[in-house]
């Protein structure tokens, strides 16, 4: 972790828990700082726009001290080798055993990233996790295209159900849910039987800009 030394103008204020004004190089602070359970949010970013690409997250530490924490782009994976199966249970993450491989998945979600990581021509299961940041409070759509089967869970909700074989021509299976500003858990699930390895997904709309129709890709979530 990685300690840095804010020049900032802040006002706390107590009920539950602590909101600050925040400010750098200013005495007018426009960001509303949320201080809870030792995790710092900015509530609100004032007019500004955000320049360059997120690298770190901010965390206080027992004695006070704001501290940078680094911000893990990507998606951890799992792959297990196992029997050809139609629709492979997944309920009890136990019966599936060790996982085979593991890793960071920083690519778009689509055929080449699955092929880079496959155990086997035939017979697996692939599960991408990780944490989505949402910024807009609203409905997300996603999207998928898989050959074999794909679901997507989001908070432990079912929000894509594909788990099935599925030989070409390939339908596209949609699944929308409504998100909370802050973090939300995300597992990709994925399962080939047999025959052609196929996996594309895509975001539909969505309140925080991802285009509409683009390939869904790793570094647009982080891993903690």
């Amino acid at each position: 972790m990685k300690k840095a030394v804010y020049h900032a103008v802040i006002f706390f204020w107590v009920y539950g828990h602590t909101f600050a004004q925040i400010g750098i190089g200013t005495n007018n602070p426009q960001a509303q700082l949320d201080v809870d359970n030792g995790t710092v949010k900015f509530s609100s970013y004032g007019n500004g726009t955000i320049i360059g690409t997120e690298q770190f997250l901010l965390g206080v530490e027992n004695d006070g001290d704001i501290i940078e924490i680094p911000l893990n782009k990507g998606l951890q994976y799992h792959t297990w080798d196992i029997v050809n199966t139609t629709q492979p249970n997944i309920g009890n993450k136990r019966t599936l055993g060790i996982s085979t491989s593991q890793g960071i998945l920083n690519n778009d979600m689509n055929d080449a990233a699955l092929l880079a990581i496959a155990p086997d021509a035939d017979g697996f299961i692939v599960r991408y996790s990780g944490i989505l940041r949402v910024k807009n409070t609203g409905t997300f759509t996603l999207n998928a295209r898989t050959n074999d089967g794909s679901r997507v869970f989001i908070d432990d909700i079912l929000v894509i159900e594909n788990w099935t074989d599925n030989p070409p021509p390939l339908a596209t299976v949609s699944g929308s849910i409504t998100l909370a500003e802050g973090e939300h858990k995300i597992e990709f699930w994925y399962y080939e039987n047999f025959g052609t390895i196929s996996m594309l997904f895509t975001w539909g709309t969505n309140p925080d800009s991802y285009v509409v129709g683009s390939t869904i890709n790793a570094n647009q979530f982080f891993v903690k």
